[in-house]
Parts: C-alpha cells; sequence; structure tokens
C-alpha cells in the first residue's frame, strides 16, 4: 500500500497520496512502513514542485520519532531536497523547511553540504530581498542562517551584512535578531571592511534593547579587533584627535 501511495505522489503528483503518506507517517507505530518501502532518496529527490509535498512527510516523519529525524538528516540528498523547496519561490514552504532545519543540530558537515547545494546563497538572495518581507517569515530564514554562518562562510555574507545594518539603522522589528546574524558573520575577516565601512559601531551604539542584545554586540566588537581593522580605525581617530589638540593650541 505504501510503495503504491508514493507511486501516486511521485509519479503522479497525488496531494491525496501524499497526505495519506503523511497521516502514517505521523503515527510512531506504522511510520516504520513509510522507510520498508524502500523510497527514501526517491522522494528526496524529488524536482521542486513536488517537494512541497514531500516536505509536509519529512515534517511529519522528524516530528513522529527523534530516531526518525536523526536517519533522516543523516540522508546524503538532504541538502539537495532543501535547496530544491527555496527553488520553489513558495514562502510557506520556505518558511517550513527552514523550521524543519532548525530542529536537527547543524553541523559542519551538513552546512557544507547546504552551501554546495546551493540552499545557502539562494537564502542569502532571499535576505537580500528588497521588498519588505513578513518579520516573522524573516527571522526563520536569519535563524536558520546563522545557525550554517557559525560553521561556513560564505561570499555573500558581505550583502547579507548590509542588509541587516540597514534594518537595525532603520530600527526594524527584528533587529535584535539581526544583530545576533552579525555576530556569527563577523567571525570571518572577509566580512570586517564591509560592515566597517557602514559605520556598524555607529549603528549598534544607536540601537537599544534594555541589554537584550549586549552579549552580542560585545561579540562582534571582540571579533572586529581580532580582525585588526577597528583597532586600526580607532588609533586613526585618535591620531586625527591629537592633531587637532596640537593645532588647536
Amino acid at each position: 500500500l505504501v510503495a503504491a501511495l508514493f507511486e501516486s505522489a511521485i509519479k503522479y503528483d497525488s496531494e491525496k497520496a501524499t497526505l495519506l503518506l503523511v497521516r502514517i507517517a505521523s503515527n510512531p507505530q506504522t511510520s516504520v512502513y513509510i522507510f520498508k518501502a524502500g523510497k527514501v532518496d526517491q522522494w528526496l529527490s524529488v524536482k521542486p514542485k513536488m517537494a512541497i509535498n514531500m516536505l509536509k512527510l519529512f515534517i511529519a516523519l522528524i516530528n513522529s520519532d527523534s530516531r526518525v529525524r536523526e536517519f533522516l538528516f543523516q540522508q546524503p540528498n538532504l541538502a539537495t531536497f532543501f535547496a530544491n523547496i527555496i527553488r520553489t519561490n513558495d514562502c510557506d514552504s520556505i518558511v517550513a523547511a527552514c523550521w524543519a532545519i532548525s530542529k536537527n543540530m547543524m553541523t559542519l558537515e551538513f552546512a557544507t553540504a547546504l552551501v554546495d547545494s546551493g540552499f545557502l546563497p539562494m537564502l542569502c538572495d532571499l535576505l537580500n530581498l528588497d521588498k519588505n518581507e513578513d518579520p516573522k517569515r524573516y527571522v526563520h530564514f536569519l535563524n536558520i542562517f546563522t545557525m550554517i554562518a557559525q560553521h561556513v562562510y560564505h561570499e555573500k555574507f558581505n550583502q547579507v551584512g548590509e542588509t541587516l545594518l540597514k534594518m537595525i539603522s532603520n530600527k526594524s522589528p527584528i533587529s535584535y535578531y539581526c544583530i545576533i546574524s552579525l555576530a556569527a558573520i563577523c567571525a570571518y575577516v572577509e566580512t570586517h571592511a564591509t560592515i566597517l565601512n557602514l559605520n556598524i559601531v555607529a549603528v549598534l551604539n544607536r540601537y537599544s534593547d534594555n541589554g537584550e542584545s549586549k552579549k552580542y554586540k560585545q561579540k562582534i566588537y571582540d571579533n572586529l579587533k581580532k580582525g585588526g581593522l577597528l583597532q586600526n580605525i580607532n588609533n586613526l581617530n585618535n591620531s586625527y584627535l591629537i592633531l587637532f589638540f596640537m593645532l588647536l593650541y
């Protein structure tokens, strides 16, 4: 029965078949039959359009049993599956995919796979869109972005840093989460010149949230000092002050 449902869901894109599979997967006592059908690799490799339906199955499975979640997150084509979700441009599905990813601990191996599959670059593009995104959706994007950024670097981090600083400067309601993400990408010296040119110190000093973001701000400053550029700017500013007073007197 399960094999027949998979054939209908994958070959004919049957939503009814998918919903029946989700019902079977949601019950810990019957979810095992999903794996006995031997179709895991096949349904994780479907095209973007079908991936939306298969995401419902994936979420049902990881919610049914922790061992099932561990098994699925070990699948070599999982990163490509999530990348295909982003390729659909379906915002609700992308948010659901980000939520699903957050249910498991991020590792260097999986973070690297998310980069190689195109998931992270496309996520960066989503974060950089000019249109006003629903803050609640954006927080899900930022959460996964931060989880990945704690393990790997990508050249698009600079553009994301510009976007985050602009949001903080414009007093976005999710500025706190933007600062957390900034703290993650500041671990990479490749981002320092860009964010310092955007006057990150002044932007963070103007932002106040009763100390909630204090430790993340400090992490940003510490990383910038380690990179050397912040110290150089401070030294340059001090030199100008000394010169000013010398001319004054």
